[in-house]
Order: C-alpha cells, then sequence, then structure tokens
C-alpha cells in the first residue's frame, strides 16, 4: 500500500514560523530583561518641590545593593554617582548581603570611602535595614562604628540639621532615620515614636529615611507624622514589574502594591511626598529581577515659585 504524503499548506507553514518565531523573541527579550535586571546602571530622576524650600540641592539615594559589584569595586557606582553631583548621599539599608561576612562589611566600607573621596562636600547619612540589623544582632555594635569611620552618619532614631551653602540664601534640612513600622498606636516600639515627636518638631524642611515604608504607606501612617520628604527601598520594585501594573511582588505576600517604585504625594500641592526606590540589587536568587533596572535614585529639591 502507498504512502500518502501530506502537504503542509504554505499558510500553515508561515503560521508555524510566526508562532516559532515569536516564542524566540520572547524567550531572547527575557533573557536580556533579566540580564540588563542586573547590570544596567542609570539615574531615575525625580523632582520635589515645595514652597519651604530657599535653594536648590541634589539628594543621590542608594538602596539594596545587598553586596552586588557594578563593575571592579563598584566603580561603575561610584563613577555614576560622581557625574550626578550630589549635595547629599542618602542610604536606606539593606547594603549588606545575607549572612553577611567581614568581608562585605569592608566592601561596603570601602565604597563609602570612596563616595566619600569623591564627593567630599556631599554629607553620607544611613538608616540601617534588615541586613545591617541582622549583622549587629548576630556581631553587635562594631558594624556601627565602621560605618563611622567610613564617612557615614549613621541614623537610628537619630537626626541631623544641616545647612547646604548656597549663593543667594542657604538651605536649611533636618535629615533623620529610623526603622520601623512607626505606628503612632504601638508603645512596643516607643523609642521610635518618641524619636518621630522631636523630628518633626521644626519648621525646617524634614527628610526622613527609613528602610520599609510599609508602615508609612501601606498601612497609612504617613498621615500621622509632619515629614516633608520620605526616602525608603525594601521593596526591590516588586522584583518583576509587568507593564501598566508595576511590580508583581508586594508586601505581606501580596501583589501589584501601589507603593512598591515611584514617587507618592500626600497632599495636593506635593509638599509631602515619598519616594520609594527600587534597589539597586536582590536578596535571592528566584524570582530574578525581571523589567526591573537597578534603581539609582537622584532627587532634585527645588524651591516652588507658585506660591
Amino acid at each position: 500500500m502507498a504512502k500518502v504524503k501530506v502537504r503542509r499548506s504554505s499558510s500553515e507553514s508561515r503560521a508555524r514560523i510566526t508562532i516559532l518565531s515569536i516564542i524566540l523573541i520572547l524567550v531572547v527579550a527575557s533573557i536580556v530583561s533579566v540580564e540588563l535586571s542586573k547590570r544596567w546602571l542609570y539615574p531615575d530622576y525625580y523632582t520635589y518641590k515645595s514652597s519651604k524650600l530657599t535653594s536648590q540641592a541634589r539628594i543621590v539615594q542608594l538602596s539594596d545593593l545587598y553586596g552586588k559589584s557594578f563593575g571592579k569595586q563598584n566603580k561603575k557606582l561610584i563613577d555614576s554617582i560622581g557625574i550626578l553631583k550630589p549635595d547629599i548621599i542618602a542610604v536606606t539599608g539593606d547594603m549588606l548581603p545575607a549572612y553577611a561576612t567581614e568581608t562585605d562589611v569592608d566592601a561596603l566600607c570601602d565604597l563609602l570611602g570612596q563616595l566619600k573621596e569623591l564627593v567630599p562636600n556631599a554629607p553620607i547619612f544611613y538608616a540601617l535595614g534588615d541586613t545591617e540589623n541582622d549583622y549587629i544582632a548576630e556581631y553587635g555594635n562594631g558594624l556601627l562604628k565602621k560605618l563611622k569611620d567610613a564617612g557615614a552618619n549613621v541614623l537610628e532614631c537619630k537626626y541631623e540639621d544641616i545647612t547646604i551653602p548656597n549663593e543667594i540664601k542657604p538651605l536649611e534640612l533636618r535629615i533623620g532615620g529610623v526603622y520601623g513600622d512607626l505606628n503612632p498606636g504601638d508603645v512596643t516600639y516607643g523609642k521610635a515614636q518618641t524619636f518621630m515627636n522631636d523630628f518633626c518638631f521644626t519648621d525646617k524642611v524634614k527628610i526622613l529615611l527609613t528602610h520599609d515604608g510599609k508602615g508609612l504607606l501601606n498601612y497609612g501612617y504617613i498621615s500621622n507624622w509632619n515629614v516633608d520628604l520620605t526616602l525608603s527601598g525594601h521593596t526591590l520594585g516588586g522584583i518583576v514589574r509587568v507593564p501598566v501594573f508595576g511590580g508583581f511582588f508586594g508586601i505581606d505576600g501580596a501583589y501589584f502594591s501601589k507603593y512598591s517604585k515611584g514617587k507618592f504625594d500626600h497632599d495636593e500641592n506635593g509638599y509631602k511626598s515619598s519616594i520609594v526606590s527600587a534597589g539597586l540589587g536582590t536578596d535571592r536568587e528566584f524570582p530574578m529581577r525581571f523589567n526591573n533596572l537597578p534603581d539609582l535614585v537622584c532627587v532634585d529639591m527645588e524651591r516652588d515659585l507658585t506660591e
């Protein structure tokens, strides 16, 4: 019995080729996105305006590095920050990897030292994150001294009043740092509540550095505190960023948190705002960062002349 050969129509062949091509493109695009999310470094610019500001200033925020290095001894990261010429460098925690070693601490201190040498007039303010607190719990407060010796002002339930020189009028700011949810009704963390009451008691522009903004933003505690600008991290941008919808993985097992990354205004003028960094690295092998570039945050503070 003769075998019958079945010939596919040209339209069927084209459809198969098209489908395979689409699959191939998606696979290649996914690989490229994952690699860029590991290595690409480009500033994410935000503008904060307020009638309380007397002059301009630039803040560069670093968060959630997790011991990652952009180039040998973080040269690419350091050069990028130098180009931005910040007036203030704000660090919002989790710069160490989980289960950090002394070598990891030395690498972080080397980074801070190089930044201090590169931009000596820009103070470095450091708010502790989960990995720093875990390291301190395991090995003691030696980390705090090392960070200080490297040039960082560690702010844990502390604040500093600083003045940024300007030819027309100097800019006076209060910068504070604290770790926790900052629930004003929670007496368990009374130290943080006492700090916040003291920190907010000033007419100066107040900038708060806190690693995890979950309490302030997702739980709404921001309405209880008179803070002008809050800088935080922790979210890692939701790990996987989906176009239109934003970061996929939220906090507490939720998905598509509104506050995974970006600038959020809490009043009609935008004078009370929060900026959430998607971080520079990741604390996990899977899921990997996808469509989620390392986030070097640059905040330009400007006086609002409309009022």
